[in-house]
């Protein structure tokens, strides 16, 4: 619901302190390194928002199916009701919420006040299964909205300002994502585009969206890179291999001028097609970036070592013969080591990439103290 002002920033997004800011602290002399700083920023700084992804969906529904269950006679009520409550939700999820949680609850109390009065007169015009159902699917909101309520509480004393009504609003303001360091696939991609406008002016920014996922994109020297929410970044084939999809569509980022105003529009650029399903992994190659990051000798005492194995679910998809792909995959197994070793990561003395289907597995050597 939505669309695409889902992710769409406006105009002052573009020029948000917060961004131009944040914009200042990763930006690098190359672009390789500026893309690569961006992603691995939102790695480590910005955490998914997984009831923001799924609980207003399942409101969503369980207020559809609370209206399909009213005991109204008339099915033109509820099908006109149903109605209301999609339109409701498209414009503002939130607004929807609170009407239809209120009315829902204001039909229950009734017809349940009518049934303690007079359950034998009652059960004429309400049937009992169906209130009975109806109230189990209001006793399932109610219980999702309270656990929302204790798990944020905790959340806002940390971040004054915080508002719980934001998990269900369609789209965030940037301002917001940077202050919860919490976001979505489209909070992510709204994210990406504005840091990316402040990063490399004058570059042709996109969106790349398949069903359900966007992410935001670049071109450089006609080609278009892909940032999606972590390291690394992608190419066109490789994101479309990573998400198992042979299309996806495109949407160009334009600024328009009209009537001495200025606003911010989406253009269809077209449809991404899938033109290698396959990519050969060079892993000698990626292991020559990440050792030339990583400042090792890649010489081991044998007698002195022990090896740490460290998994990449789905990364060989990933892999292209670029140089931002692989500096940017380089970078992503540096954060990786840093993370599972911490200061013993200095310890490394060798590095192996070996590829396990669609997997990578990174050895360590590491000095033992």
């Amino acid at each position: 619901m939505g669309g695409k002002k889902q992710f769409l920033p406006n105009l002052d997004e573009l020029k948000d302190p917060k961004i131009i800011e944040l914009s200042k602290k990763l930006k690098r002399k190359s672009e390789k390194e500026t893309l690569v700083n961006l992603l691995e920023w939102q790695n480590r700084n910005i955490t998914f928002w997984v009831d923001r992804m799924h609980y207003s969906l399942i409101l969503y529904f369980l207020l559809a199916i609370s209206i399909y269950l009213l005991p109204l006679s008339n099915n033109d009520i509820k099908y006109i009701l149903i109605f209301i409550l999609f339109l409701m939700g498209v414009v503002n999820f939130t607004l929807m919420l609170s009407y239809a949680t209120t009315l829902i609850a204001t039909i229950l109390i009734f017809t349940l006040w009518i049934f303690s009065v007079n359950p034998l007169q009652a059960q004429k015009f309400y049937p009992v299964a169906q209130l009975a159902g109806l109230s189990l699917v209001f006793g399932a909101i109610l219980a999702l909205i309270g656990y929302l309520v204790l798990k944020y509480s905790a959340l806002k004393s940390r971040i004054p300002g915080f508002k719980l009504q934001d998990t269900f609003n369609i789209t965030l303001q940037v301002d917001k994502i940077l202050k919860y360091r919490l976001a979505i696939c489209r909070d992510y991609a709204k994210l990406t585009a504005v840091s990316l406008y402040n990063l490399i002016p004058n570059s042709q920014i996109c969106f790349i969206s398949i069903p359900r996922h966007v992410a935001a994109g670049i071109e450089i020297n006609g080609k278009l890179y892909i940032l999606d929410q972590e390291l690394p970044v992608m190419t066109l084939d490789s994101w479309l291999r990573f998400w198992n999809r042979k299309t996806a569509n495109i949407y160009q980022l334009k600024i328009l001028n009209s009537k001495n105003k200025r606003k911010l529009k989406l253009e269809k650029r077209g449809i991404a097609k899938l033109i290698n399903p396959s990519a050969q992994l060079d892993t000698e190659k990626l292991s020559e970036e990440v050792v030339k990051l990583l400042e090792i000798s890649q010489k081991t005492d044998k007698e002195n070592y022990y090896v740490v194995e460290i998994p990449f679910p789905k990364f060989a998809k990933c892999y292209e013969d670029d140089e931002i792909v692989i500096y940017s995959m380089a970078r992503a197994i540096k954060l990786m080591l840093e993370n599972e070793l911490c200061s013993n990561f200095e310890n490394t003395e060798k590095i192996e990439i070996k590829q396990n289907g669609n997997d990578l597995i990174v050895l360590a050597y590491l000095r033992q103290v």
